[in-house]
């Protein structure tokens, strides 16, 4: 089978959006199928991967290649795809990784804080925040997308969170696939120097600044001063997130590791035996929670959005944005081993439903039911 996978983003760049991308290529070409990546993203280094990767190209370059392909997955939700897809006259499946079809922002947020997540209360909001050219503009796309999602072969929902929250005609839950086999060999190695380590972007919806208000009070009423969190990430609230630690006097217990990807992530996650995934936001999957687990890890995260699915029993929650639960949940497991091999205990089970090449061969059966 030829496949045809669109991501606006991919490598270089860091992402869940990509690594999902990059994993679905990834397994598709090792179960022998042929597969493009098409990408509006950039590279100052030529491509070295198993299959080609097509970075911004023309209207017409695409329609070429659709035609060239046997079915289009859009990761991204993309109106020029949809109306590309009819005219070659191809099968397009949407996998929804985010809530694009509920609101203009994708993501249920704004700047520093929640938007509606609701097209008309959305619409609203950013006509208040944005003008009402924008919101007029951005709305009448949301709509578009809204009405083209009856009109494709599938909708894939990445997380029954995400099928929940953003209901649509046509659609089946599929997981999205992640590379759990980079973090697989952590399990059972562990070199510690952190009790505990955030890794993800550091964008304001992660709620990192809530870690440091947590960690910061765990520290304030423990006699332990040595505790140490480790955050690894980039992004553009990280300048102010080192500006809370110092206004929290905290800098010389918290290390930021700027960007990790790949074995070097890995490695970061075996010097810890808890991870953190303190989203404010609700987030749609939750790859690092997943990647937590594969590596062995005790992962805490918050409660409402896709973590929660990802970790199953596996872990300790607390309510989106509120710091002093997650002081509690810190405070729990810092110094009881016990709690977390009891956690740690029920790992296989929930990674038994995360194989990579299981779910692509669940996206695989899929594309061959379009293609009948």
């Amino acid at each position: 089978m030829k496949i045809l996978l669109y991501c606006y983003a991919f490598y270089p760049s860091i992402g869940g959006i990509e690594t999902i991308t990059k994993t679905m290529a990834d397994s598709m070409t090792d179960l022998g199928h042929t597969c493009t990546v098409v990408t509006e993203t950039q590279s100052p280094d030529p491509d070295n991967f198993p299959y080609q990767i097509c970075r911004r190209p023309s209207r017409k370059e695409i329609l070429a290649l659709m035609r060239q392909h046997d079915v289009i997955c859009n990761i991204e939700l993309s109106m020029k795809f949809f109306i590309l897809s009819k005219i070659a006259r191809k099968p397009l499946i949407w996998l929804h990784n985010g809530y694009k079809l509920l609101c203009i922002d994708a993501f249920g947020w704004y700047e520093d804080g929640p938007a509606p997540m609701s097209p008309w209360a959305s619409i609203r909001f950013y006509r208040k925040h944005k003008g009402l050219k924008f919101a007029l503009d951005q709305g009448i796309k949301l709509y578009s997308r809204r009405w083209a999602s009856k009109f494709i072969f599938k909708n894939v929902a990445g997380s029954e969170w995400v099928a929940k929250r953003q209901p649509l005609r046509n659609q089946i839950q599929i997981y999205a696939p992640f590379p759990v086999a980079n973090f697989l060999p952590v399990n059972g190695r562990l070199n510690k120097e952190y009790d505990f380590l955030f890794f993800g972007r550091l964008v304001a919806e992660k709620g990192v600044d809530v870690l440091l208000r947590a960690f910061h009070h765990l520290l304030e009423k423990t006699d332990d001063k040595s505790l140490k969190l480790a955050i690894v990430g980039y992004g553009k609230a990280k300048e102010g997130l080192e500006k809370l630690s110092r206004e929290l006097g905290i800098s010389e217990n918290v290390f930021f590791l700027g960007p990790k990807r790949g074995q070097e992530l890995a490695d970061e996650i075996a010097k810890t035996e808890v991870t953190i995934a303190p989203s404010t936001w609700e987030e749609p999957y939750g790859g690092v929670a997943l990647e937590a687990i594969a590596a062995g890890r005790v992962p805490i995260i918050s409660l409402y959005g896709g973590l929660k699915e990802i970790v199953g029993d596996e872990g300790l929650t607390f309510t989106n944005g509120n710091w002093m639960e997650l002081y509690e949940r810190m405070n729990e497991i810092v110094y009881n081993p016990e709690l977390r091999e009891k956690q740690r205990s029920k790992r296989k089970e929930q990674m038994s439903k995360f194989d990579p090449k299981n779910i692509t061969s669940e996206f695989l059966s899929l594309f061959q039911s379009a293609l009948k």
